[in-house]
């Protein structure tokens, strides 16, 4: 399904080519190529929250995606509304925020962004933070 999608999208049928991600994400949630089709589809369609969900989607997947994803997502989240659309993911507790957290903290903007994030999450759970915070304190 996600192999018609990506050539429906590539002869401009955008309609076709999201409902056959949308089934190829129903048959296999762990179907990356789907799902950063329809992070990037949401995107475009301005729609920040249903991009997020496939972007937890996609880092619940496992680590070896996480690199090519945290840069994207930090990117998004220097828009307001998309922090917004975020703070719940940053208030429950996710398996791969720490990580996030942690690698986002050492890229440049990193360091207030994160700030942002969690000032207006009004904070995240300890345990957390501490956890995004061991790699570099390790490194020190």
């Amino acid at each position: 399904m996600r192999s018609l999608g990506i050539v429906r999208a590539d002869e401009g049928q955008n309609d076709q080519a999201f409902e056959l991600m949308q089934i190829a994400n129903r048959q296999s949630r762990r179907d990356l190529l789907a799902q950063v089709w329809l992070v990037d589809y949401w995107a475009e369609q301005d729609r920040p929250g249903n991009a997020l969900k496939h972007y937890d989607i996609l880092l619940r997947s496992g680590k070896p995606i996480e690199p090519l994803v945290y840069p994207k997502l930090a990117a998004a989240l220097k828009r307001p509304d998309i922090r917004q659309e975020f703070l719940p993911y940053v208030t429950s507790h996710n398996p791969w925020l720490a990580r996030f957290l942690g690698e986002t903290l050492n890229t440049p903007e990193g360091p207030q962004l994160i700030a942002d994030l969690l000032a207006e999450a009004g904070g995240t759970p300890r345990s957390i933070l501490l956890d995004a915070m061991k790699p570099e304190i390790t490194r020190r």
